[in-house]
């Protein structure tokens, strides 16, 4: 009997000793939370990251009901780590009351847990009387969700001066252009907005009835250009009309201004992404001088497709546009386009035929068979020029199985086509093997004594 009651009370002092440490461990993380340095209460997740999860969201769960609104603040930072049943509630009571900043925080931790148990809180929220800040905090974090049931409440945001600008910026993620009148009004007098921010939001909508007040402004047109420039994607219409607006500039510039500002063109039409204005991109290419950004023109029609494709073949018609036509037409893998660039590489009057060559070898690692058969062709050209550089498009490619034909040429009439032939022979392996000869003239397996060694390399058809 004495054993036993011995053995419960050392249980029982075990478990209060547990009991004590694991409050003390609470308290301690608590005490850091309700800190309000950053670089105190950030400690505490370091603490929580090495507990067991159970432990450490109960102790979050109690510092959501601490007195001190920062503990609380903090808590729910940390809270979004867990998946556990018991943190919506607890967030939920929170989010329904506590000081604004602390019912926001807990709305958005809720949308990053669950955002269909979180949207159907918010829309129940903003169906109730009363209560203007849970109102205005849902209608926030339903727009930042993308939940088009805040749209209507966000209109009614525009009739309030205290909440206009911010109902118009959350309105752009909709698209929505009931936005753009104060936005573009906003533009003149950000008024704590910043301007690219506001100019982003009517990117966003594509409105282009805001262009021309912006670019007949000087301050926030090179603003707005800039912002443009930096976007994933433009409408067409709208990137268009600031096009149509910047290319009016260009007549009034200098060449080194008119660079600069064709280079901010193609940056745009790059971001358009829209075979539909093909038309208008191959017109500034094939009338851009040589060397000048719009030539790169052509990598925004490769881009298009087959949009692209009549556009290009006419810059391979002139000297200025040719190269870089080529260029851009070696990103293709299209049989066609294969074909026509095939057909000028073996047109003998075509005045850039080495060129059309050269592209030749962007189409050999998706199309090598068709390439091979037309550089056999090449190969039996009288011109050494051609020769060459077919030569160097067979080594650049590894088309081993050209070395019967190009044997021959290693007795060609024309000194570097006969070097360049013998060389890639040599590369591909077709000259004799070289044997390494290894003499060991003393045997030494000490480590202190190094073994002495004489070699030669000689050719084993000698």
């Amino acid at each position: 009997m004495l054993r036993f009651i011995y053995f419960i009370t050392v249980i029982l002092l075990l478990t209060a000793i547990i009991s004590y440490a694991s409050t003390n461990k609470e308290i301690a993380i608590i005490d850091k939370l309700r800190n309000q340095d950053q670089k105190i209460w950030v400690q505490a997740g370091y603490d929580l990251a090495i507990m067991n999860d159970n432990e450490a969201v109960n102790i979050l769960l109690n510092a959501l009901r601490n007195q001190n609104e920062y503990a609380r603040l903090h808590a729910i930072a940390f809270l979004d780590r867990y998946n556990d049943v018991r943190i919506l509630p607890a967030l939920k009571e929170r989010f329904l009351s506590d000081k604004e900043i602390i019912r926001y925080e807990a709305g958005k931790t809720i949308a990053s847990i669950d955002s269909k148990y979180a949207s159907n809180l918010f829309v129940s929220q903003l169906q109730k009387s009363g209560d203007s800040i849970g109102k205005n905090i849902s209608i926030q974090l339903l727009s930042e969700m993308g939940d088009i049931r805040s749209i209507p409440f966000l209109v009614q945001r525009l009739e309030d001066p205290n909440t206009r600008k911010d109902s118009a910026l959350r309105l752009a993620k909709f698209k929505d252009k009931r936005a753009v009148p104060i936005l573009t009004e906003m533009i003149l007098n950000a008024n704590g907005f910043s301007q690219e921010s506001i100019l982003e939001a009517l990117i966003q909508i594509g409105d282009k009835s805001c262009i021309p007040s912006i670019m007949n402004n000087r301050e926030t047109m090179p603003i707005f250009i800039n912002v443009l420039t930096r976007q994933e994607h433009v409408s067409p219409e709208f990137g268009m009309a600031v096009v149509e607006s910047l290319l009016k500039l260009l007549e009034e510039k200098s060449r080194s201004e008119r660079w600069q500002l064709q280079d901010r063109i193609l940056n745009i039409l790059r971001n358009i992404k829209d075979p539909s204005i093909a038309p208008i991109c191959g017109k500034l290419f094939l009338e851009s001088e040589e060397y000048s950004p719009f030539q790169n023109i052509a990598y925004v029609l490769a881009d298009m497709g087959d949009e692209g494709v009549p556009y290009l073949f006419e810059g391979t018609k002139l000297k200025k546009t040719h190269r870089i036509a080529f260029g851009a037409l070696g990103s293709y893998n299209s049989k066609t386009v294969i074909y026509e660039v095939t057909q000028l590489a073996l047109n003998r009057f075509y005045p850039f035929r080495i060129t059309a060559i050269d592209t030749l070898s962007n189409f050999g690692y998706i199309r090598r068979k068709s390439v091979m058969s037309t550089l056999v062709t090449l190969l039996r050209d009288t011109n050494p020029k051609i020769k060459l550089h077919v030569l160097r498009i067979v080594e650049q490619l590894d088309l081993r199985e050209m070395a019967g034909i190009i044997r021959p040429l290693t007795n060609d009439k024309d000194q570097q086509v006969k070097t360049a032939a013998i060389s890639i022979l040599d590369t591909f392996g077709n000259k004799p093997p070289i044997k390494l000869e290894i003499k060991l003239n003393k045997k030494s397996y000490g480590y202190d004594k190094p073994i002495i060694m004489e070699y030669r390399i000689k050719n084993v058809s000698d």
